[in-house]
């Protein structure tokens, strides 16, 4: 709609070009569009993918079509463009009208896409994104929530086997605790929004192996008893404290190690 307003020459649909017209969108959706942004980008620099570029670690990123986004460029700082050695792998999401549907969406394929890299021995950084337990929490159905989260933990337990095989080590992390929140204990509704619940942040390796964390182990291994500790900005910092790489000073956060 935008393009049919600023646009020269616009072949859809017949229009009047309006001429001394001044545009303003409320973000950068599209580059090359003749119009003054409202709210602009805000571009990070020095960004975990970019730190891993500049140490010359290959990357690839994985991730079905609802959470793509999540993998390309908010991964990299909101840069549209890649830094030089990553690969992308989309999977596409199902056609269906609610993703409760089929609360497994698109993660058989994507487990198989990561453990085909894990096998290639080609890359030193693969960074996975599974939809499931955030997008059917969104619809507000709880026992298909459970259903994808325990889909979810089948696939993870399968990929820490290839990455212990490997002698790697695998992170786990989310970005939003609404799974673990569909239920709203305090008033007994199903709650749909986005959620600043707790999250667990998990590291799996094998000289790791009995380890606590900076708040101890967790009661009956139940992780929601564990206190609160850091924030979703101390992930990469403690990435890159794993990985023997320093963090740039625009890192913010601090190493949970």
């Amino acid at each position: 709609m935008t393009k049919s307003f600023v646009l020269p020459a616009f072949p859809k649909f017949e229009r009047t070009y309006l001429r001394n017209l001044f545009f303003v969108t409320m973000t950068d959706y599209e580059k090359e569009i003749p119009v003054v942004v409202a709210f602009p980008r805000n571009i990070i620099h020095n960004s975990l993918s970019e730190v891993l570029h500049k140490a010359e670690m290959k990357q690839i990123r994985i991730a079905e079509t609802e959470k793509y986004s999540c993998v390309t460029s908010f991964f990299s700082g909101m840069f549209e463009d890649k830094f030089g050695n990553e690969e992308f792998v989309l999977v596409p999401s199902k056609k269906v009208l609610s993703y409760n549907e089929v609360p497994e969406m698109s993660s058989n394929s994507i487990v198989k896409e990561v453990i085909k890299a894990i096998k290639s021995e080609k890359y030193d950084f693969i960074f996975a994104n599974f939809a499931n337990a955030e997008s059917v929490s969104r619809t507000g159905d709880l026992k298909n929530t459970i259903k994808a989260c325990e889909i979810l933990d089948k696939h993870l337990g399968k990929i820490a086997e290839y990455v212990l095989a490997e002698d790697g080590v695998l992170f786990i992390v989310g970005d939003s605790g609404s799974a673990e929140e569909v239920f709203n204990i305090k008033t007994g509704t199903l709650d749909k929004q986005n959620s600043n619940n707790n999250v667990p942040f998990i590291i799996i390796q094998e000289k790791l192996f009995g380890v606590s964390g900076n708040v101890g182990d967790s009661p009956d291994d139940d992780l929601s008893l564990l206190p609160k500790s850091g924030v979703l900005g101390d992930v990469a910092p403690t990435i890159l404290k794993v990985l023997g790489i320093d963090k740039p000073e625009e890192m913010t956060g601090k190493s949970l190690l």
